[in-house]
């Protein structure tokens, strides 16, 4: 067997470009995850010295960008974890459930009465950005802007192939993120009423939100919060539906005791991993295995490989409720494990008790796509589901 530990090497000789490693062995992809050398951070850096004056030629988006936990290494991303943690603990999450399960019920019921639907554009998507609004005060005729925004900074932080950008797109998500904080001066500080609000009111609670200096920054947490959380959310309950409605165990949603079992979740969850891929580039040269890896090489990580380790989950394709002790990659490894998985672990809780309730007997349609391999979040185009309520004299 090939080793796995990483080693620092002499760096290579020339002035070769950068190239990209796709890892899928799940101890390599461990090793990469929880290695600082391999970082986030020289993503964000990367971008901007792709841009005319870096960072000071985008002062909104360069806010934006150090308020964003999954962009900083080091003492910068231990300092603002350690601030927001109080935040997404589980006392602070289970104080947020009821509030979650009434967005929740309320989106379920404008489906109640319907024999068909599609779990993307009927059920996970207005499920994401009603909670989103409804946890962050967002004004309902704000969202069409927000999801802009989304849009805008997805594209910069994302780019093309080696994360490049240019100008253009840089400058189009530094208006989008200084319209955002124009924006978020506004409801982010208004009153908020009939229990709205909740995730917003603890965050600014912290004593470093206080600050009126400190506001530019809690805006960019909170556009964090919707474009970490907006998109996976929606691949995470499309996909682990997905996962549960595919397993002969879990056909039907009417054996609700053990389809909402927490740790039923998390094994759908490993089966599913819609984060499929995260990306890491080297800050120096190194081996992983028998594989030099150059300062700037960017590391693709494949959690669904890290999932699919049949060492740690025997017969790990299929979905066995009967799993325990699930430590799965899906929310990540090592100083960048997901800090909202409480949250998301909630809301995936709350969609799959509240469909238990009011459609026990949906399935997939039988046009129903498989769930994608490859690409970094697992997305259907549709999910189309059929519920026989009807059926069964209810």
């Amino acid at each position: 067997m090939t080793s796995t530990t990483l080693q620092s090497v002499t760096a290579g000789s020339g002035n070769r470009s950068p190239k990209t490693v796709t890892i899928t062995n799940p101890e390599d992809a461990a090793r990469v995850l929880r290695d600082p050398r391999f970082s986030t951070a020289a993503r964000a850096q990367g971008l901007f010295e792709k841009t005319p004056n870096g960072w000071t030629a985008y002062p909104y988006l360069s806010a934006f960008t150090k308020a964003r936990l999954g962009l900083l290494d080091g003492e910068d991303h231990d300092q603002l974890r350690r601030t927001l943690a109080p935040v997404f603990s589980a006392v602070c999450i289970n104080k947020l459930r009821p509030r979650i399960a009434a967005v929740v019920l309320q989106r379920l019921k404008h489906l109640q009465k319907r024999c068909a639907f599609d779990g993307l554009q009927d059920l996970a998507i207005p499920v994401s950005a009603n909670l989103l609004c409804d946890l962050l005060n967002i004004p309902s005729d704000a969202w069409p802007r927000i999801e802009a925004c989304i849009e805008d900074q997805s594209r910069f932080y994302i780019g093309d192939v080696g994360f490049e950008t240019n100008e253009a797109v840089a400058r189009k998500a530094e208006t989008s993120a200084s319209d955002f904080a124009a924006e978020f001066s506004t409801w982010g500080r208004g009153p908020i009423e009939d229990g709205r609000g909740a995730l917003l009111r603890e965050l600014q609670a912290l004593g470093r939100y206080q600050s009126d200096r400190n506001q530019i920054e809690l805006a960019g947490v909170c556009l964090n919060v919707i474009t970490a959380g907006h998109w996976p959310m929606i691949s995470a309950i499309t996909a682990v539906l997905h996962v549960l409605l595919s397993s002969p165990d879990c056909q039907a949603l009417q054996a609700a005791e053990r389809i909402s079992d927490p740790n039923l979740i998390d094994e759908a969850l490993r089966c599913a991993t819609p984060a499929r891929t995260v990306g890491r580039i080297a800050t120096c040269a190194a081996r992983l295995g028998s594989e030099p890896i150059a300062a700037g090489d960017l590391t693709i990580v494949s959690l669904a490989a890290l999932n699919a380790d049949p060492v740690r989950f025997p017969n790990p394709d299929l979905l066995n409720p009967t799993r325990r002790h699930i430590n799965h990659a899906s929310f990540g490894l090592g100083m960048h494990y997901c800090l909202g998985a409480r949250l998301a672990r909630v809301i995936l809780q709350e969609v799959i008790a509240g469909l238990c309730d009011l459609h026990p007997y949906l399935s997939l349609a039988a046009d129903a796509q498989e769930l994608p391999t490859t690409g970094g979040l697992c997305l259907v185009s549709r999910l189309p589901l059929v519920s026989e309520r009807g059926t069964h004299g209810e």
